[in-house]
Order: C-alpha cells, then structure tokens, then sequence
C-alpha cells in the first residue's frame, strides 16, 4: 500500500509544484502549500481509513505508518522543489521578459512610442520586482504537523 500511495502522491505533488515554480508569481509559495496542504491531509485521512477499516491495523500500526509516510512525502517534496529550483535562473528571466516587453494587458510594448528614460525606469523597476522575489527562495516553506 505505501509504494503505490507514495508513487500517486509523487505524481500529485509535482503537478501542484511544477506550474507556480514556473510562473513565479509573487505568492507562488501560496500557491504550493495550500493545494499541497490539501491534498497530503486527504491522503493521510484516506490512509487512516484503509488502516483502520480494510487492514484492521493496530492504533500504533496506524501511527507508526503515517508518521513513515508523511516523512517520505515531505522529503521527497523538499527535494522535487530543490530540483526545481535548479532551473530557477531561466523562470526568473521568463518573468523578467514577460514584465519588461509586455504591458500589463499582456500586450507587447511599442518600443517607438517609449522615450530612453522611460525605457530606463521600465527596466530599473522590472528589475528591482525581480530582485525582491529572491527572499523567496531562503527556504522551502513546507506545512508541518499535517496529522493533528
């Protein structure tokens, strides 16, 4: 049961990860931890199930499981994000891109119509938004305590 509980959680947790990694909005660790949260505590409660009613385990069987699981999945989390992270440069310079040639609206700017110093401040301002997302990446924020 727990090869192919862990392997469907695998799967699970890096399509929750892979797409905020790559957007890198500036809540992108919300957008991981919250269906992240969700999910493990969905799988823990459906694991207690099974245990208690399917395979009739004992109280510490149960706990003892859990607690193996649980330590697996978030290793395998903070390691997947790690991996991720390795790639960081080029999502952080897709974000820069996006936000210097485009407006807003997503509509490519009309570098014509945009006077140097303007151009200028464009450019100071992209980059000091992409600076400040480099807090970000510190420490991987991961929920604790998902079984209480």
């Amino acid at each position: 049961m727990q090869t192919i509980t862990a392997k469907a959680t695998y799967d699970t947790v890096e399509e929750i990860v892979n797409a905020p990694i790559f957007e890198l909005n500036e809540d992108f660790w919300q957008d991981i931890r919250d269906p992240y949260t969700q999910e493990i505590n969905l799988v823990l409660k459906n694991c207690k199930e099974i245990l208690r009613n399917g395979f009739k385990t004992s109280a510490f069987e149960e706990e003892e499981f859990l607690e193996n699981f649980e330590l697996d999945i978030r290793k395998y989390t903070g390691d997947y994000i790690k991996k991720q992270f390795k790639d960081i440069n080029s999502n952080l310079l897709r974000r820069f891109n996006q936000k210097f040639k485009s407006d807003d609206k997503g509509v490519q700017r009309n570098w014509m119509m945009l006077e140097e110093p303007a151009i200028r401040e464009l450019w100071i301002t992209t980059k000091t938004d992409i600076e400040a997302m480099f807090k970000h990446f510190k420490y991987i924020e991961i929920p604790i305590d998902l079984c209480s």
